[in-house]
């Protein structure tokens, strides 16, 4: 008799979704939540003919995002739970079945269980959407192929950590540390470059490879478009070639199709390893923190160094507290040490299932205390001269100024390759920690999309003047602390203000041949370059300025004594002197 063999096997698959379905019942059930039910509430609350089904379904990819994230990791969880035991693994490996045929069976039945849902779901969006009187747009296939995608992309990445571990528990532990693990140690390290790294401080966004390396971030931010390449917040303002998802006829940006299309080329790769390792994974090994042998020492060596990065930072602060001094490198290597090698111990004994650890452990031990050690002399040291660089004017897009009790925002070409030189002068003359006046914080967005930001402490020397002044008298400085950021276009005239003064807490009216004497003061401060004093020698004034012509109204606050054409304007309306503030006129 011919024997038959193949990668899926019915039995199997039926008892999955027998013992499974409250999984599946649970996804749809959120599901129409989402998406249904929002779809007949707006279609019953305005004009069917108003209603856009394309922007309903792109504004529920974000949500796709995390309940994919969410169940992708608890089916599978649930198909290949059986490893976990050794009864239940000993009982299925013992039947006539390969396991390539048992892998792809539960996977695959996991995975269909998801996209039947799907289908559900878009079966249920489609009636509600013609009982609301909707047109069916592609974008609702889009969604379906999309959250179906979505499902793979996680339950690929939650089986290959249901490859690595015998512990039922130690499964979504560690698929949510994969998960979040690139965004933890980035901001980890962020943390400790602050206290070690002269220069450094914190960016406007995440590196490229942490957005990657943290699938749920990425993929809400280019499907759901949200995050740093979507905000006006860093960028100033959109980019010129931005679309919608509902601008496209499928209802996802090409950019939105690129990232998915990513991942689940990497989904696909994670199953088949997934598979390999299935296919030589020990079934006695069930039960145990590591399925693999040559997996304990990574694990050993990854929480030691992940544990004792954030816990030797909570000890020095620990053991700081009611000490006076400067900052002590020495007790912050001390304590990463200490905690490194506790981390490494515990999971030793974790992962041998024993406290007897010792000797034995105690090389990996060192190992890793000497990593973190190495770790913060290379960024004590600047190994790598980070405080030095800067980027080239040319790439940039725009920055970020925080200095002289103010900010301001560049984007002159001009200005931004004078700030690139007196940046390059700021950190060749930066002080030493215990012995500066003022920091001097600068963000660029380059027009790569990546940004770069530093800051440095600085004691008021001759060079660190000098080149603080090349960057206060750019007339973009002066013109935008003047307004506030938002300067008026060139030609514009006042027809009308407001003056409210502090001291007396009383606000005058201004006419139109008055407020355009305080707007041309204000514009002969700027050429004279008295907004931004770099010496600091000036005091506020309590007066605030409103000027307004056809809706547009712009503003003159956070006053100072340097102002002393506005000063002199001011005078010159009968303002008394005593309800200015202090008056700084030769």
């Amino acid at each position: 008799m011919r024997s038959a063999k193949s990668f899926f096997n019915g039995a199997i698959a039926r008892s999955d979704l027998r013992r499974y379905w409250p999984v599946l019942f649970l996804y749809v059930g959120l599901w129409l939540i989402f998406l249904p039910i929002p779809v007949w509430n707006r279609a019953a609350e305005r004009n069917p003919a108003l209603v856009n089904l394309t922007e309903l379904c792109a504004d529920t990819y974000a949500t796709a995002v995390v309940l994919a994230l969410i169940f992708g990791g608890i089916m599978a969880t649930a198909v290949f739970s059986y490893l976990m035991q050794t009864r239940s693994v000993g009982a299925m490996h013992a039947l006539p079945q390969r396991r390539g045929t048992l892998f792809w069976t539960h996977f695959l039945t996991g995975w269909a269980m998801l996209a039947a849902g799907n289908l559900l779901v878009l079966a249920v969006t489609a009636l509600t959407a013609l009982l609301g009187g909707l047109a069916l747009t592609p974008a609702l296939l889009t969604w379906f192929v999309v959250a179906t995608l979505l499902d793979l992309i996680f339950l690929a990445l939650g089986t290959l950590c249901a490859m690595v571990t015998g512990w039922l528990l130690a499964v979504p532990v560690l698929y949510a540390a994969v998960n979040c693990l690139a965004v933890a140690l980035t901001w980890l390290g962020q943390q400790l470059a602050e206290l070690l790294l002269d220069g450094f401080t914190m960016p406007d966004v995440q590196p490229v490879i942490t957005r990657w390396l943290t699938p749920v971030y990425q993929l809400i931010c280019d499907l759901g478009q949200s995050g740093p390449k979507y905000s006006p917040f860093l960028t100033g303002k959109l980019p010129e070639n931005y679309i919608q998802n509902a601008d496209c006829a499928s209802g996802l940006t090409p950019q939105g199709w690129r990232t998915l299309l990513i991942f689940t080329a990497v989904a696909l790769v994670l199953t088949v390893l997934s598979r390999l390792l299935y296919g030589r994974r020990k079934s006695e090994l069930s039960g145990d923190a590591a399925a693999f042998s040559w997996m304990r020492p990574v694990f050993r060596l990854g929480v030691g160094l992940v544990g004792g990065l954030p816990l030797g930072m909570l000890l020095y602060v620990l053991v700081s507290v009611g000490r006076s001094g400067d900052f002590s490198p020495a007790r912050l290597c001390v304590c990463m040490a200490v905690m490194g090698i506790v981390c490494y111990l515990a999971a030793a004994m974790l992962v041998g299932k024993t406290l007897r650890v010792l000797p034995k452990r105690l090389p990996g031990a060192a190992v890793t205390a000497l990593v973190l050690v190495l770790l913060c002399v290379v960024l004590r040291a600047d190994v790598f001269g980070y405080a030095d660089r800067t980027p080239q004017a040319e790439d940039v897009a725009r920055a970020r100024v925080y200095c002289l009790d103010t900010s301001f925002t560049l984007e002159d070409p001009r200005s931004l390759e004078t700030l690139v030189k007196a940046q390059a002068e700021l950190a060749e003359n930066r002080a030493a920690d215990a012995n500066y006046r003022m920091t001097f914080e600068v963000h660029y967005v380059l027009k790569d999309g990546t940004s770069m930001a530093r800051c440095y402490r600085l004691a008021m020397t001759e060079p660190v003047k000098a080149a603080l002044e090349q960057v206060a008298r750019l007339e973009e400085v002066q013109t935008y602390v003047m307004f506030n950021g938002n300067v008026p276009p060139s030609g514009w005239q006042p027809t009308g203000g407001d003056l409210w003064l502090k001291n007396t807490i009383e606000t005058r009216e201004l006419t139109a041949e008055e407020a355009q004497a305080l707007y041309d003061a204000a514009w002969r401060d700027i050429r004279a370059e008295n907004v931004l004093p770099v010496d600091g020698d000036y005091a506020w004034l309590g007066v605030e300025i409103t000027l307004f012509r056809d809706g547009d109204r712009y503003t003159i606050s956070s006053t100072k004594s340097s102002y002393k054409e506005l000063t002199q304007a001011l005078l010159d309306l009968g303002i008394p002197a005593e309800d200015i503030g202090e008056i700084n006129i030769d």
